[in-house]
């Protein structure tokens, strides 16, 4: 019996739990989404340095052949 009387107030503390723990995983799902962003950045910044430097190394490769054949 007592469980039928405290039966509404059980089902409220399930519901504020949920609400909790789906806070947390919106929370978390935020953060996820932050530090992709982050990797992300960062690859293309490395990607762009490697270009840039290749782009260099080709010019610098460029002058020293020009050079030897003169």
């Amino acid at each position: 019996m007592d469980n039928i009387i405290n039966f509404p107030s059980h089902i409220a503390e399930k519901e504020k739990e949920l609400a909790r723990l789906e806070y947390n995983l919106n929370y978390d799902r935020m953060l996820l989404q932050r530090e992709l962003g982050k990797i992300k950045t960062h690859k293309v910044r490395r990607m762009s340095d490697l270009l840039v430097s290749f782009s260099l190394g080709m010019i610098i490769m460029s002058m020293i052949m020009f050079l030897m054949q003169s």
